[in-house]
């Protein structure tokens, strides 16, 4: 809450800050210049002030020590004294004429036992400044305008004393401009407590106690420019409440809970800054169209739900509005148009749009649309050639498209992206024409991998945010050019490796200077992560964090990996990287070699071409042997001469006459091609016949010279199982083991360079024809070899009424 307050405000804590300091090893320090001399004995566990130091200082800091009862010593030795820090001791009495006769003008006694003002330090004439906050000074009774220190006190501290009680006219008299009561007890204020017609007071911070309507004792007040009673349990506001007060600028109500504000209540006020947020309001207060003097307003926290038409014409000098939780879910036309905004909030709503003319005219330099029901980058908000921050946060845009242009965003600062629910970046140069962004957040997605050339458009980038995404790879000089980038983010990614031209920022970079945050990836930390972690180690580091931790080896660092998995690296500098692009996104590859690798990589090389060569010898004599044997009709390996004997007798006689039927040949050799216009060639195969191999491939089977005939072609298995396939004329039918052939048509292309019309032989080995552009979208698979070889098993065999049986013997089909 106090945060807001305007810098005026914080004059009343400017000094608090000096007299609390880091704690002390040894002794007090002392410093001096033209101007002062300085004594600084914080946190030595003192029990009285030192005899040792100078009579000359003029500040003492004694903060954080043990002072108690009887601690003053001989303070009145300091004739120079003005400024003395006695805060966070166990104090709760100060002795009289301790005090009294110093020249102090500031004096810190915060965070003691204090239950009233001492009276000796209402005794100093010169004091100004009194800060007795968190002690423990329930009640004021006495007026304060009876001790000499009224004279010239300004600023008086009571925060958090759990102040309850004010009596009679407790301040009347003084001289005070700043009051501090916030954080007490205070149920109500005496109506004279100020006394009448108060001149002189001019802040009043009344926040975090228990009024329950504004005092009528505020009235008085007429120079009065700060009002501070938000957290109170306020909840209305009269016509009369602020009455007098016409003078005041700044007034805060927020979290009271208010639910109905007059309509005259602000009438008679020059108010510039107004903070109405955390309340029970449901329209905003008509009482604001006569405020042309407002410059910054709350309305944020109430259950608004829209934005009147035209609510910014009565404030032509309104320069910040904040909107965030009022309930809307859509902004009219034109809402903010031709307004003097320059600052606007509309966080956490549901709106999934904007009207695109909903700025038009408007120089907003800031834009908070965070939480809010986004799924597109808002394109009104990208028209906005103004801008300097744009806040997203929390959103759902999932995707940043190619339509989305940034190209007007030329003043943007500042973009923060975090936790949109980001996926992917669809266009490369998605940024471009952002040539001011300084910070990018993208961290809290989904990211997995970005395009090249994502930031190269932003010449004046210092801070990028990638952590907490699914980042598997970095492009290569994904950052460079970015000349003024000094901090990069990419912890809590999927990170395993990455080339050090990812992260730097020109190529040949090997000690940069800027942050890169790499911790909570699961880094694969080998000779291949070597050079990024020889460069991360001499990054400036926070060097109280353990730094990045490698997966494999586990629980092992960085510092840890480079002194052990790289210690037989000899130079790790960049000009022992090695990158290779994969892919359109060049996602490196890092290879790290050192010299003392070079010779046993070379001979692996060796032996690996020599086993190769090898293999392809082999491969070939194998394959000659192969076609020898099935080209020799005495080669049987399957079958005894009894068998294959008895196996062709059985198959003549399922023929019913052999006039009708061709006989049965017993290679591939004694094949003839059909007499007829439609025939029917019978091949054989084992039960060994592996038809997955061949299912849904796309083959097709023809005869040279006989392209308009019908021929089929069956292999036999040992089972009855057939599945035919009939999507063309000429078709294969296979019987057997053909539990993956279901529904696709399989096309067998056979081909021989010795066939033709005259119906010569055709030769014992034919292939596969690679050539399937007759059938469009097929594809194309190697050849497997048919060969004349006898099946183990024999087999049912029907000629019916097919007018030429002849038989073609098949080893099995090679998977593939």
């Amino acid at each position: 809450m106090l945060s807001k307050f305007p810098s005026v405000l914080l004059l009343l804590y400017s000094f608090t800050t000096n007299c609390i300091g880091q704690k002390n090893e040894t002794q007090c320090t002392q410093y001096s210049n033209a101007y002062k001399a300085v004594a600084s004995c914080v946190g030595l566990g003192l029990t009285e002030v030192p005899s040792d130091l100078p009579n000359n200082i003029t500040e003492l800091n004694l903060s954080n020590n043990s002072l108690s009862y009887n601690w003053t010593g001989d303070i009145l030795r300091f004739k120079n004294l003005t400024r003395l820090c006695l805060s966070q001791n166990n104090i709760s009495f100060i002795e009289v004429n301790s005090l009294s006769e110093t020249p102090l003008v500031y004096l810190y006694l915060q965070h003691n036992m204090l239950e009233n003002i001492p009276v000796e330090v209402l005794h100093i004439s010169s004091l100004k400044y009194l800060n007795l906050e968190n002690n423990n000074i329930k009640n004021l009774t006495v007026p304060l305008r009876h001790y000499r220190t009224t004279v010239r006190l300004q600023a008086l501290i009571l925060r958090n004393t759990q102040l309850s009680l004010l009596q009679g006219d407790i301040f009347a008299g003084l001289n005070l401009r700043s009051l501090d009561l916030s954080f007490n007890n205070l149920e109500s204020l005496p109506h004279l407590v100020f006394g009448k017609g108060n001149m002189k007071l001019e802040t009043l911070l009344l926040g975090v106690n228990r009024l329950s309507s504004i005092p009528s004792s505020l009235q008085q007040l007429t120079v009065l420019t700060h009002l501070d009673l938000s957290y109170n349990r306020i909840k209305t506001v009269d016509d009369a409440s602020l009455t007098g007060l016409q003078n005041l600028k700044y007034l805060y109500l927020s979290g009271n809970g208010i639910v109905s504000m007059a309509d005259n209540a602000f009438s008679h006020l020059w108010l510039t800054r107004l903070n109405l947020s955390s309340n029970n309001l449901t329209t905003v207060p008509t009482s604001l169209t006569s405020m042309s003097s407002m410059k910054m307003l709350s309305l944020g926290g109430n259950p608004l739900g829209q934005v009147p038409p035209g609510m910014l014409q009565s404030m032509p000098e309104l320069h910040t509005l904040e909107l965030q939780k009022v309930g809307l879910s859509y902004l009219p036309s034109g809402a903010f148009s031709n307004s003097s905004l320059t600052h606007l909030s509309l966080a956490f709503n549901q709106l999934q749009a904007l009207p695109m003319d909903v700025f038009s005219g408007t120089a907003l330099k800031v834009l908070q649309l965070q939480g809010n029901l986004f799924s597109q980058f808002p394109r009104a908000a990208a028209t906005l050639e103004t801008l300097q921050t744009l806040d997203l946060r929390h959103n759902n845009i999932a995707v940043l498209q190619h339509v989305d242009d940034f190209s007007r965003l030329t003043n943007l600062t500042r973009l923060f992206l975090h936790n949109i629910g980001l996926r992917r970046i669809d266009k490369e140069d998605i940024f471009h024409g952002m040539e001011s962004l300084e910070e990018l957040d993208l961290s809290g997605n989904d990211v997995t991998t970005l395009p090249p050339n994502t930031f190269h458009s932003l010449p004046s980038l210092r801070r990028i945010l990638l952590g907490q995404n699914r980042l598997q790879s970095l492009p290569i000089n994904i950052f460079s050019n970015l000349t003024m980038l000094s901090y990069i983010d990419l912890s809590h990614n999927e990170l395993e490796y990455l080339s050090v031209l990812s992260v730097t920022t020109t190529p040949k970079e090997s000690t940069p200077s800027q942050t890169v945050l790499l911790e909570n990836n699961p880094w694969y930390c080998d000779m291949n992560l070597c050079p990024l972690m020889d460069w991360h180690s001499k990054l400036h580091l926070n060097v109280s964090t353990p730094g990045p931790m490698c997966a494999t080896p586990a629980n092992m660092t960085f510092h840890h990996a480079l002194s052990t998995v790289c210690a037989s690296g000899t130079d790790t500098t960049l000009s022992t990287v090695t990158t290779s692009l994969s892919g359109t996104d060049n996602t490196s590859v890092v290879s790290y070699v050192s010299a003392s690798d070079q010779t046993l990589t070379v001979v692996l090389v060796i032996l690996a071409v020599i086993v190769l060569f090898v293999l392809v010898v082999v491969g070939v004599m194998r394959y000659r042997w192969k076609k020898k044997q099935a080209a020799s009709p005495d080669v049987m390996p399957y079958f005894s001469p009894d068998i294959r004997r008895q196996y062709l007798e059985d198959l003549q006689a399922l023929l019913p006459r052999p006039d009708s039927c061709e006989p049965v040949y017993d290679t591939i050799d004694d094949l003839r091609c059909p007499t007829a216009a439609s025939s029917h060639i019978y091949a054989l195969a084992d039960d060994d016949l592996d038809t997955r191999s061949i299912a849904s491939t796309g083959t097709y089977l023809s005869f040279p010279g006989y392209n308009e005939s019908t021929t089929y072609l069956s292999v036999i298995g040992d089972e009855d199982d057939s599945k035919s396939i009939t999507s063309h004329a000429t078709y294969l039918s296979l019987i057997g083991d053909t539990d993956s052939v279901d529904s696709q048509p399989v096309y067998l292309t056979l081909t021989a360079t010795d066939v033709d019309t005259n119906c010569a032989g055709i030769d014992s080995t034919m292939l596969c024809d690679e050539d399937t552009a007759s059938l469009p979208g097929q594809p194309v698979y190697s050849y497997p070899v048919w060969r004349g070889q006898f099946p183990r098993e024999k087999s049912t065999l029907s000629c019916g009424s097919i007018s030429t049986v002849s038989r073609v013997i098949l080893e099995d089909l090679e998977d593939t």
